[in-house]
């Protein structure tokens, strides 16, 4: 005689049916945590500003360019323990520095740009006064970027030395 095949009714199987239903649970839980993990350490730096707003209210500046920043003064103290963290937030801080500078002397030029196009005027009807007013136009930003080229310039001449 033959033996009816299993349908799945004894202890093992409903053990298995469980684990299987709570499998999803069970991966979402091992991802989610796994991921802190793997997150980079610049994810866990505290936030900063170039500018003073609530709640960044104490003014700092980078070790090597000076550049001032702003810092939460109750989420900055695990960064000045660690002068190895510290270093590589303070590159964070001036990478954005320097990419707000960018972007603001981009809108100078831009802007110069537009007016030297309207002291030429229509049909080559050149309006000297705005030309010139165009020519001499201040570019703080552009100034402070290059200043800033020039700073790093002359630390990597002194670092070859």
């Amino acid at each position: 005689t033959t033996s009816p095949p299993n349908r799945g009714d004894g202890p093992t199987s409903s053990g298995w049916l469980q684990l299987f239903q709570l499998l999803p649970l069970i991966l979402l839980f091992i991802f989610s945590f796994s991921s802190s993990f793997f997150n980079s350490p610049q994810d866990q730096y505290p936030t900063f500003s170039l500018q003073r707003h609530p709640p960044y209210t104490e003014q700092r500046f980078t070790h090597s360019l000076q550049i001032p920043y702003f810092v939460n003064p109750n989420d900055f103290n695990m960064l000045e323990q660690n002068p190895r963290i510290l270093r590589r937030y303070e590159e964070t801080v001036e990478t954005s520095y320097v990419k707000q500078l960018q972007q603001l002397c981009n809108s100078e030029k831009i802007l110069q740009k537009r007016k030297l196009n309207e002291a030429l005027g229509w049909y080559f009807n050149l309006d000297e006064r705005k030309l010139e007013e165009a020519k001499e136009m201040k570019m703080p930003n552009c100034e402070k970027l290059n200043e800033l080229a020039e700073i790093v310039g002359q630390a990597r001449k002194a670092s070859k030395f």
